[in-house]
Order: structure tokens, then C-alpha cells, then sequence
């Protein structure tokens, strides 16, 4: 019950905000700049959007099989699009529907529940060092257009807790390259319990992670990280399309700005990031001399190509038994972990 009250209140936190937004720009200015927008900009907004979740689905699918686990594209993009549409509504966008990915694996194709989400792991991971960038570079390219001295506190706040973040994956990453194990240490050393399920779940997770960021699997680790450097340059390339069906011209500076604080928004905890991206967007716009209402617009129309796919995620969950899924899950979740003979 509490968990389902702060998911709604952080629901109720985000449309607040959105209101706001909207009330400080003001509605009618907001129109206008929509009505701005050409309807031939939505053809390539959603096929851009598309291939893009498709290019997600290929890194994860390129991961599995450096796994020797190998899934068909298209039923993997299905899996994909769920944990996606799980992950957007949760309270901190891209993080919550893991667990749903690594179930359908299992429950589909008979991946024990350590590979599946280990290989999920992985990817989260990798992803994670790219959008660490992509959010320093959009802050460095907003420093450059505005100076320092228009960087509000708060975004300086937010970026040195990015900045912590990414020095815990280098830690990670430090313990991973000298095959130090994390979970070993913690069950081991400090709840005397190394031969507990869990922690014996959590080691078969961490090998996989070592194994794939050993120095033998560079070749791997490159392939992985190709394809998501891809995905973000197509993001980049949705952002500067975009901007330029609502602007009539092209800003490679100001689509950089966008998808490095549109990923800075999204650590804020709140599903979809509602009222903080259109908040953030629409402050960092005008600070590099966008009319008021662009941010908010950008993000109106980002937002409802996603909800296309979040759409198709959900469609996949009911259609596969959404009922018997949560069941599972929460069984698992409550007292499964490790139990490869949980169904």
C-alpha cells in the first residue's frame, strides 16, 4: 500500500509541475508554438522513434548472443517494448521493467534467471556510461551557448549527483577488471550468509559480468557499445529533425541540449519524468534563446511518439497474461529469488 500511495503521489508531484510549466509559459503561447510544428515532421518522428527502439532491441539481442543465447529479433523487440512500457510508468524511467524482460526470457525461451538478468545488467550498464556522456555534453554545450553564470543550482546539483553515479560505475568497473567480487565481500564478509539462494544468485549475476567485461571480450564490450552509440546518435538525429519541423532551422547545439538534459530529467523520480522535462527542457531552451513554449512542445511531441511504444509494450504484456504475470513476478519477488524452480 505504501509503495502504490508514492507511486501516485509522485504521479500527482509530476502533473503539478506540468501545470505549472504550463501555467508560466501560458497555454495560449504553448499553441501557437505547436501549431507551429509541420505535420510532415511526425512521419519522420515516429519512424526515427521506431528504428530506434528496434536498435535497442539488436544491442540487447548482440548480448545475448556473446551469452550463446540466441532469440529472433522480432519477439525479442516485444520483450523489449514491454519492460520498456513497464520502465516508462514507474517512478524513475528506464529502471522497472527489468524483472519483466528476464521473466518473458525465461518463461519463453528457458533462460535460467541469473543469464537473463545478467544480460540485462549488462546492458543497463553500457547504456549507463553512454548517457552519463551524452548528459555531460549537453551540459558543457549549454555552458558554452549561456556561460556559467545563467546555470541555475539546481541543474549544478543534479549534475554532481550524476557525477557520483558515474563514479560508482567506475568502481564497479574497477572491481570488475580485478576480478574482485562485490557479492562475495557483502554476503561473505558482511551477512555471514555466502551460501544463502540469494547470494549465490547474485554471484551467477556477477560472473556473467565479469566474464563479459574481462580484457579477452573487448571485441564484445566494442560491439555492445557500437550499437549504443547508434541508438543515441539516432536520438540526436529525432532531436534535430524535430527542432528543426518546429523552428525552420537546424540546431545541432540546441538537439544536443535537449537529449542531454531530457536523460538529466529522467533521474528525477517520477513516471514518464511528467511536468520535470517539459520544466527543464523549456528553462534550458530559453536559455540559449528558444522562444518560451519550444521546450515544452519538444517534449509534448518526444512524449507521444514514446507513448506509441509504450503503447505496443502494454498491448504485449495483456496479450501474454498480465494477471498470471504479476502474480508470478510478485511470487518471485517475495520469496524466489535464486529458486530456478519458481513458475
Amino acid at each position: 500500500m505504501v509503495k502504490i500511495s508514492l507511486g501516485f503521489l509522485s504521479f500527482i508531484a509530476g502533473f503539478g509541475i506540468l501545470g505549472f510549466v504550463i501555467s508560466a509559459i501560458g497555454a495560449g503561447k504553448i499553441t501557437e508554438v505547436f501549431l507551429q510544428f509541420s505535420p510532415w515532421g511526425f512521419i519522420p518522428l515516429i519512424v526515427l522513434t521506431v528504428i530506434i527502439h528496434i536498435v535497442s532491441a539488436l544491442k540487447w539481442q548482440y548480448l545475448l548472443r556473446t551469452m550463446d543465447i540466441r532469440i529472433p529479433l522480432l519477439p525479442l523487440t516485444k520483450m523489449w517494448l514491454v519492460g520498456y512500457a513497464v520502465s516508462y510508468v514507474t517512478p524513475v524511467v528506464y529502471i522497472g521493467g527489468e524483472i519483466f524482460r528476464a521473466y518473458i526470457l525465461r518463461e519463453r525461451y528457458g533462460i535460467p534467471w541469473a543469464r537473463a538478468l545478467s544480460s540485462i545488467f549488462i546492458d543497463k550498464v553500457v547504456e549507463a556510461a553512454v548517457w552519463i556522456t551524452v548528459i555531460f555534453a549537453g551540459a558543457a554545450v549549454l555552458i558554452s551557448q549561456s556561460g556559467t553564470a545563467s546555470i541555475s543550482r539546481y541543474i549544478a546539483i543534479s549534475l554532481a549527483s550524476i557525477l557520483f553515479f558515474a563514479c560508482f560505475l567506475v568502481v564497479v568497473y574497477v572491481f570488475s577488471f580485478r576480478k574482485k567480487s562485490l557479492v562475495h565481500f557483502w554476503f561473505a564478509k558482511v551477512l555471514k550468509s555466502q551460501n544463502s539462494s540469494t547470494g549465490k544468485f547474485l554471484q551467477d549475476i556477477e560472473k556473467d559480468f565479469f566474464s563479459f567485461f574481462s580484457s579477452g571480450n573487448r571485441a564484445h564490450i566494442l560491439g555492445v557499445t557500437r550499437l549504443a552509440l547508434i541508438k543515441y546518435f539516432l536520438l540526436l538525429v529525432r532531436n534535430i529533425l524535430l527542432l528543426y519541423y518546429l523552428v525552420g532551422a537546424v540546431s545541432i547545439s540546441g538537439s544536443i541540449i535537449a537529449l542531454g538534459f531530457s536523460y538529466l530529467s529522467f533521474t528525477v523520480p517520477i513516471p514518464a519524468a511528467i511536468g520535470a522535462q517539459e520544466g527543464l527542457l523549456s528553462l534550458v531552451f530559453q536559455r540559449v534563446g528558444f522562444e518560451a513554449g519550444i521546450g515544452a512542445v519538444f517534449t509534448f511531441l518526444l512524449r507521444g511518439a514514446e507513448v506509441i511504444m509504450v503503447g505496443l509494450g502494454l498491448y504485449f504484456l495483456i496479450r501474454w497474461g498480465l494477471g498470471k504475470f504479476a502474480f508470478r513476478i510478485t511470487k518471485w519477488a517475495k520469496g524466489g529469488l535464486g529458486n530456478g524452480n519458481v513458475i
